[in-house]
């Protein structure tokens, strides 16, 4: 099983392009929080049922984490502190027998790490996205009456984006138990939704409803 996460990993360095600049409290963060993440070569579906035992299992529970369908390939990613590196390989991996890992690695310097309303929020739609593919039966459907946030023509779908995804999907959502259980404030949660969080290479987190339902 390639790509395993394994002592190779234990010398990660903070290396934050400008980190002396970041906030006192982000910068303190940074020094603790990893983010870890395996990409398995399987269907999304075929290996979600393993992904959700991961992040149950009592080691991982209560870190926030996120799922991503890149198919060919299905991505579980992790938020947690990098002194417990040894003891979360050993448990993820231990969900994954079976499956190929091409590519297992954790860091300190990925930008996603300084952005903590971000990763909440990927947590939570990604929550919120499980509980509906188990108990809704028009999810796909209500989707399919909004555009994805990740497309580029978002900004033109109308004046106040925030409002009109709460308006379309705020029946759907508040409905699902992990909706209920991990969003205090939906006023934050629906301006966050399909908002941009700076660095190219992400995504809003709104997306993930999309990508993980379907």
């Amino acid at each position: 099983m390639a790509g395993h996460l394994g002592p190779w990993f234990r010398g990660t360095q903070v290396t934050v392009p400008s980190y002396l600049s970041l906030p006192r409290k982000i910068r303190e963060t940074l020094m603790t929080e990893a983010l870890y993440r395996w990409i398995v070569r399987s269907s999304f579906d075929g290996v979600l049922p393993k992904f959700v035992a991961a992040v149950r299992d009592p080691v991982i529970a209560g870190h926030e984490f996120y799922l991503s369908n890149q198919n060919p390939d299905a991505c579980l990613t992790l938020f947690a502190p990098i002194n417990e590196r040894d003891a979360i390989g050993k448990a993820v991996e231990g969900h994954l027998t079976g499956h190929s890992i091409t590519e297992a690695h954790c860091t300190t310097s990925d930008d996603i790490l300084t952005l903590p309303w971000f990763r909440t929020r990927l947590h939570q739609v990604t929550e919120v996205a499980l509980d509906l593919r188990t108990t809704s039966a028009t999810a796909r459907a209500t989707l399919g009456t909004v555009p994805d946030p990740f497309n580029p023509s978002v900004g033109l779908y109308c004046g106040n984006v925030a409002a009109a995804y709460r308006a379309a999907l705020e029946p759907l959502l508040t409905a699902s138990p992990a909706f209920q259980r991990l969003v205090k404030d939906p006023d934050d949660f629906w301006k966050d939704f399909a908002r941009w969080p700076g660095p190219r290479a992400l995504s809003p987190a709104g997306h993930w409803l999309w990508n993980i339902v379907g």
